[in-house]
This record gives C-alpha cells, sequence and structure tokens, in this order.
C-alpha cells in the first residue's frame, strides 16, 4: 500500500514540527539560574595561567534543583571546578526535568 501526502498536508505537519521545536528550544532558554555558586579556580590552574570557557551540561528538575552536570571538556582541572559549582546552583521552576547548558568562564589573568 502507497501512502502519499498532499502538499497542504504537507504543509500542515512541517509547521506543527517547526511550533514543536521553537517552543521546546524556547522553553529551555527560560530556565534562568537564580542562584549561583561561583567556581573555586584551582590553584595550579591559575599558578600555570591555564583558563577558558567550560560548557557545563545540567540536568534540571521542574524544582530547579540541579540534578546532575558534566563537561566533556578536556582540561579536567577547571571542569571539576565548574561541575562542582553548577551542582550547587539553583535554577527557576519549570514544567518539566531539562538540561540546561551553562559556560563558567576562568579567566587566567585575574
Amino acid at each position: 500500500m502507497k501512502y502519499a501526502l498532499s502538499p497542504k498536508s504537507s504543509l500542515v505537519l512541517f509547521a506543527a514540527g517547526l511550533f514543536f521545536l521553537t517552543t521546546n528550544s524556547l522553553h529551555a532558554q527560560s530556565r534562568k539560574a537564580v542562584s549561583k555558586t561561583p567556581p573555586t579556580y584551582p590553584a595550579l590552574a591559575k599558578q600555570m595561567h591555564i583558563g577558558g570557557v567550560i560548557r557545563v551540561a545540567a540536568t534540571v528538575d521542574a524544582g530547579g534543583n540541579v540534578l546532575k552536570a558534566e563537561s566533556d571538556s578536556p582540561n579536567k582541572m577547571l571542569v571539576s571546578a565548574a561541575v562542582d559549582a553548577v551542582k550547587r546552583w539553583k535554577f527557576a521552576p519549570g514544567d518539566a526535568t531539562e538540561t540546561v547548558t551553562v559556560e563558567i568562564n576562568f579567566e587566567a589573568n585575574n
């Protein structure tokens, strides 16, 4: 059996999919951190002038609590400090558990 969609049906399905993706993306961006614990700059990294931006993916529950935080950055010293800090953050409440990506900037010159 062969199925075919009319051009009008295809457009409706496309619009519905686009709406879902846009809504999901906007919803994820609405989860703002309301309490941020600053990271502790690792002494050795600071002494060696090692810095950079660490992206941390935080799994946040509906109440705004961080359930899990992780990063795939290769700089393990800075990752550890960034992840430890983000685990103590609090986010605005939401409808469901979701993943929020945050960036932690370690400035080596400070």
